[in-house]
């Protein structure tokens, strides 16, 4: 990434870089954003499934009941970065797929 960044763009020649500096030359967003997205967004793809769906009863099961594993822990975090309280305002933001592909956008999310 350091390299792509200093092979163009405002970074070019430059020789010490961060980490940081390289990905807002290239318009990436950052690690830690990625990985609330694509958590996010599969707990959005498992809650609007059928009701009977083993993935969504699992999904559920675990935000209801396991709050202490470490899955449940990183989308408890990941909704309450977002805004999301509980299960139910959470259920009611991935109804609208679009607008939850928005918001859940690693862009649109601020890095911690």
């Amino acid at each position: 990434m350091r390299q792509l960044a200093r092979l163009g763009g405002k970074l070019r020649g430059k020789v010490d870089i961060s980490h940081k500096a390289a990905r807002d030359a290239l318009g990436l967003p950052a690690l830690e954003s990625l990985l609330t997205q694509k958590r996010l967004r599969w707990v959005g793809h498992a809650l609007r499934r059928a009701g009977g769906d083993a993935s969504k009863a699992a999904v559920l099961y675990e935000l209801q009941h396991n709050k202490a594993g470490a899955w449940a822990k990183l989308v408890w975090a990941d909704m309450t970065i977002m805004g999301w309280r509980n299960i139910e305002a959470l259920q009611v933001a991935v109804s609208n797929r679009a607008r939850f592909r928005e918001k859940t956008d690693a862009r649109a999310i601020s890095a911690p």
